[in-house]
């Protein structure tokens, strides 16, 4: 955020005020931030990229393992098909009450964004199966056989057709001769 101030100083100021807010006034109001004792620098060792990116893949893949269903134990609405209806907003009297009214309010943002993310998988399974049948449907319509006379077509437009269109067109005309001729 404040790229020309030393980490270092951000982290002790961290650690002192404890705040994010506090140390970006500081740092707002200050103009930067005072670097931290030289005894207390040693201890903000950034770590090397190796243990950076095996702690953070550490982290992710723990992450992953558990989704905000499991998280939140909203297994046994996801499986009724239950949507909570969205919660009051008032203020709450006690802090138990406003945890709870917390709580129903991120489960029913849990619900709301699985359905969102299930309808628009729907929907794009949907149009990808359309994408498909229509797909199927012009390729099936360019092989149906196509009626052309042949007593009308030069012999250059016949040399130039495709081996199957020019089999078909041949015995289309040889079937209606011999029609003729019965």
């Amino acid at each position: 955020m404040f790229p020309n101030i030393p980490p270092a100083a951000v982290q002790y100021d961290l650690q002192k005020t404890g705040s994010v807010e506090v140390t970006c006034d500081n740092v707002l109001q200050n103009g930067g931030l005072p670097l931290p004792p030289p005894n207390v620098v040693a201890s903000f060792t950034i770590p090397s990229t190796t243990q950076a990116s095996t702690s953070s893949t550490g982290i992710s893949t723990s992450l992953t393992q558990q989704s905000l269903i499991e998280k939140y134990k909203l297994q046994d609405a996801v499986k009724r098909g239950l949507i909570p209806p969205e919660p009051p907003k008032k203020w709450e009297a006690t802090a138990e009450k406003r945890q709870e009214l917390l709580q129903w309010k991120k489960d029913a943002m849990v619900l709301q964004a699985r359905e969102r993310y299930l309808e628009k998988q729907k929907k794009k399974q949907k149009e990808e199966i359309e994408a498909k049948t229509k797909n199927n449907s012009d390729f099936s319509a360019s092989c149906q056989p196509q009626s052309i006379n042949l007593n009308n077509t030069d012999k250059e437009e016949v040399v130039t057709l495709e081996p199957e269109v020019k089999r078909r067109q041949i015995l289309q005309t040889t079937e209606r001769k011999w029609k003729k001729d019965v």
